[in-house]
């Protein structure tokens, strides 16, 4: 995979469909859903995940996501909740795939980060956004 400039990723076990195009589908499935409800146009949905989750992509996924955005310091019942909304509607493997999440959204604390490495990754990707911004949206 490096030879030919792609990154390997270890799938674990296998499951119908491609790793990485099952997530974009559930991403697919709710910016549709959202749309259909008439909580916004087709266009906002688009420039919204562009500007956001697309362009947030290159630097974190949802894990790090977490880790940066500080979701290990919200109240236990806060996390609750989150957990509960990520699993509504989700059609997970099964009830210990879920309970799995639950637990580990609840926990808290970091998923890849030390502790003491916060501020400087923090700065670091935010240099990075801001290189891209100038690159892609400022410079036009």
């Amino acid at each position: 995979m490096k030879k030919i400039g792609k990154v390997p990723i270890r799938i674990l076990k296998e499951r119908p469909g491609c790793l990485l195009n099952r997530i974009q589908f559930a991403m697919r499935r709710e910016a549709y859903c959202l749309w259909a409800d008439g909580v916004a146009t087709a266009e906002d949905i688009e420039t919204g995940i562009r500007a956001t989750i697309g362009f947030r992509m290159p630097h974190e996924g949802p894990m790090m996501h977490n880790d940066l955005s500080g979701i290990w310091r919200w109240p236990e019942d806060i996390r609750v909740a989150l957990a509960e909304k990520v699993l509504d509607g989700v059609s997970t493997p099964n009830a210990k795939a879920a309970e799995i999440i639950r637990q580990r959204i609840v926990k808290g604390g970091y998923w890849f980060l030390d502790e003491s490495k916060l501020t400087e990754v923090n700065e670091k990707r935010d240099r990075e956004y801001i290189q891209c911004l100038k690159k892609w949206y400022w410079s036009k």
